[in-house]
């Protein structure tokens, strides 16, 4: 009786190194979405403290931060 054909066993070195790939997209974003707000501030007339506010910054971020929270399951 001939044997079972078994597969073959994942690579973990591939599978790192697919994880390790940094998302150009993602980079992209981040480099825009700055580009936006200093643009903005600039074309306003704006200075750096303008938007280097503690509790501004707290507000944003918390707010980010909940909605990604609840956006995505555990």
């Amino acid at each position: 009786m001939a044997e079972p054909i078994k597969p073959a066993p994942a690579e973990p070195a591939r599978i790192a190194k697919a994880s390790a790939k940094p998302d150009l997209a993602s980079i992209a974003g981040i480099v825009i979405a700055f580009g936006g707000i200093l643009g903005g501030l600039v074309l306003e007339g704006g200075k750096l403290r303008d938007i280097a506010q503690f509790t501004a910054a707290l507000i944003v971020l918390g707010g980010t931060g909940g909605a990604v929270l609840v956006s995505l399951p555990l």
